[in-house]
């Protein structure tokens, strides 16, 4: 078997993520003080209607590394 892990940078539709069994590592968005996990803590359509209320644009992080390990490991 083979597992794909990508980031949410790639904004995959989520029918197309579950029905592969694709692993999402979500990117850290930046707004201000807070931070969210993106399609967790805030969904493509919140995020798009911040980038056009805001008065300091949002920006994006990559996940921690060890984000990423667990997804790897999740998906083995």
């Amino acid at each position: 078997p083979v597992g794909v892990v990508t980031d949410s940078s790639c904004d995959l539709p989520d029918p197309v993520v579950r029905a592969h069994g694709m692993g999402v590592v979500p990117l850290l968005l930046v707004d201000g003080d807070d931070v969210l996990l993106d399609r967790v803590e805030i969904s493509a359509e919140e995020f798009h209607r911040k980038l056009g209320t805001a008065e300091a644009l949002p920006t994006t992080s990559q996940p921690p590394p060890g984000t990423f390990v667990e997804a790897f490991r999740e998906a083995s």
